[in-house]
């Protein structure tokens, strides 16, 4: 009678174990293959060059973003003296640390002295316009002007530029469009990102991107990744929707490494 009972249950809810499994493991597969890292392992290690840029003076997040930022660089190589740093707080000038401003982030590039085995990264992080990247309030660094100073001193070699800002999906015009770049902006063109508040450490863009830098080997699977995580921000928000260009020349670049 017992073992009838029992051969009924296994009977009836023999569908239940597969299902289970796919619960348990399947899912977490899918997860896991979602953003792979497409390693190249021919790729040539490049000498980064940096700059990074904190636009604003108004809240911390910014800077904090950019101190971070610099962290993740030299842990993975990058030598502090081909880092190139500006910030809007000027009790944060000290060292290498200069005030910016447009003329000061044209200097910057100058001081890259990037050769042919180098790569260019360009992070900025502030409040943003529908024309531009804002300095302040004061000053708006647009998309044409950094198309121009990475043609002139970057050239094409590779190159990565990473915009934290409200419509920074301007920085992903036509003219920027070249096939030796990366770019990565925190929002379209037309919407507003967000965490630009006082109380917090990073700005949500910031936050993922800092999370992710250490995660993954290309900055595309860095980009993606962090797209996804503000997805999972922005709940309930009008989705910023982050923009991702990846020239056809560094579909495989790779961060730096040791």
């Amino acid at each position: 009678m017992l073992f009838k009972l029992v051969s009924n249950i296994k009977s009836k809810y023999s569908w239940f174990l597969p299902f289970l499994l796919f619960l348990l493991f399947g899912f977490n597969a899918c997860g896991a293959a979602a953003i792979q890292d497409e390693i190249d392992p021919d790729a040539f290690a490049w000498k980064y060059k940096a700059i990074l840029i904190s636009g604003d003076s108004s809240i911390t997040a910014f800077d904090n973003a950019r101190e971070s930022v610099k962290r993740l660089l030299v842990s993975k190589g990058v030598k502090p003296g081909d880092i190139y740093e500006l910030s809007r707080i000027k009790a944060k000038l000290r060292g290498r640390i200069k005030y910016t401003t447009e003329k000061n982030i044209e200097n910057a590039f100058k001081q890259l002295k990037v050769g042919l085995n180098s790569a260019c990264m360009i992070f900025m992080s502030s409040h943003g316009s529908e024309y531009g990247f804002s300095i302040d309030g004061v000053e708006l660094f647009t998309p044409d002007e950094l198309n121009a100073l990475l043609i002139k001193y970057c050239g094409t070699q590779p190159a990565v530029v990473i915009v934290s800002a409200c419509y920074s999906g301007i920085f992903t015009n036509n003219k920027m469009l070249h096939p030796n770049r990366v770019i990565m902006t925190a929002a379209r063109k037309d919407r507003t990102s967000f965490g630009c508040g006082v109380e917090n450490q990073y700005t949500y863009y910031d936050g993922c991107l800092v999370a992710n830098l250490s995660a993954y080997r290309t900055w595309r699977s860095v980009a993606l990744s962090a797209r996804k995580c503000i997805e999972r921000k922005e709940v309930g928000l009008l989705p910023s929707l982050p923009q991702i260009y990846i020239g056809q020349d560094v579909r495989t670049l790779q961060l730096p490494t040791r």
